[in-house]
C-alpha cells in the first residue's frame, strides 16, 4: 500500500510535503533509516508533521473505516530513534519530552473539520506479522485502542526535534480475536482504499486551517531545527548522564566513515 512518492505542493503562503510510503523496521531496516524521512523533511524546514497509518482497532465501537485521532502511544517496538550514539552538538540532547507526543493543538484543528472523530492511544509494534489474539488482550491491557507497525518512531524523531505532531489512524480491520474472521492484509488494503476519501477530505480541511493557523515558532536564532542548551558536564556517580562518545560514529553500524555522524548523517541539508 506505500507508493514511496514525495510531493510538494502549496496552499496559501505554505509549503507541504506529502511522503507517499514509509519504511519499516519489519523490513529489516535500522531505526534512523525508519525516521530518515521525518528527519529530512524537517530539516528542510517543515514545522508540523501528519502522520498516518492502517491499524487494528482495538474499540468494538469503531467500524472499519474509521479515523482515529492518536492522543498518545505505546513503543512496543524495542527501538528507539533516540538510542545510539548521543546527537551531536546542533541537535536537541537526547532525553526528550513525550508528555504532549500528539499535539492538543492539532488535534483541535482536525477536530473542527470532523467533530465525530474519537481519540485513541495507539501501539506500535514491530511487525512483519499480525498479532496474536493473547498479544492484543495485553495491549488492550495497558490502554491500548489502536495496533500498529510503524508511526511510533517517526513521532519520537519529530519530537526530539521540536515539531508538532498529529496521527491519524484508519481503522482498517478489527484486532486479532476481536472479529469473526481471520486477519488478511488485502482486506486491509481494500479497507484503506474504500475509505480514502473521507481521509482526503479530513487531511485537506487540516491542511487548509494549518495555513490559516501557522506552527508556533521554534527556539529564537533557530532556522531548521533547534539546538541544544549547553549541558551540565556528566558526573560519574549519575548512572543517566548523557556521555559524549569517544567519535562521532561510535555505536553506530560499521558502514559510517569514520567521522560521519552515523544514523544523524541524515538530519543534514545543504
Amino acid at each position: 500500500g506505500h507508493r514511496h512518492r514525495a510531493l510538494s505542493g502549496r496552499g496559501g503562503d505554505t509549503n507541504a510535503l506529502v511522503l507517499g510510503g514509509r519504511v519499516h523496521l519489519y523490513e529489516g531496516q535500522p531505526t534512523a533509516t525508519v525516521v530518515h524521512g521525518v528527519r529530512t523533511a524537517i530539516a528542510a524546514g517543515c514545522g508540523v508533521v501528519v502522520l498516518t497509518n492502517a491499524a487494528g482497532g482495538l474499540n468494538p465501537d469503531w467500524p472499519v473505516g474509521q479515523p482515529v485521532l492518536i492522543a498518545d502511544q505505546l513503543n512496543l517496538t524495542g527501538a528507539s530513534p533516540m538510542a545510539g550514539p548521543a546527537p551531536p552538538p546542533d541537535r536537541p540532547i537526547r532525553f526528550t519530552d513525550l508528555t504532549e507526543a500528539y499535539s492538543s493543538r492539532l488535534r483541535a484543528l482536525a477536530l473542527d473539520v470532523d467533530p465525530t472523530l474519537p481519540e485513541g492511544i495507539y501501539a506500535g509494534l514491530l511487525g512483519g506479522a499480525f498479532e496474536t489474539p493473547a498479544e492484543i488482550r495485553m495491549m488492550a491491557g495497558l490502554g491500548a485502542d489502536l495496533v500498529g507497525m510503524s508511526t511510533v518512531l517517526e513521532t519520537i524523531a519529530a519530537r526530539h526535534l521540536g515539531v508538532e505532531v498529529l496521527g491519524i489512524s484508519l481503522v482498517t480491520n478489527a484486532a486479532a480475536g476481536m472479529g469473526d474472521t481471520n486477519l488478511d492484509h488485502e482486506d486491509v488494503l481494500d479497507a484503506a482504499a474504500a475509505a480514502g476519501p473521507r481521509m482526503l477530505a479530513l487531511l485537506r480541511g487540516v491542511l487548509e486551517r494549518l495555513c490559516a493557523t501557522p506552527p508556533p515558532r521554534r527556539a529564537a536564532g533557530s532556522t531548521s531545527i533547534p539546538t541544544r542548551r549547553p549541558a551540565p558536564r556528566p558526573s560519574s556517580s549519575s548512572p543517566r548522564a548523557e556521555r559524549p562518545s569517544t567519535s562521532a560514529s561510535a555505536g553506530a553500524s560499521s558502514s559510517a566513515p569514520p567521522g560521519s555522524a552515523g544514523p544523524w548523517a541524515p538530519v543534514r541539508c545543504g
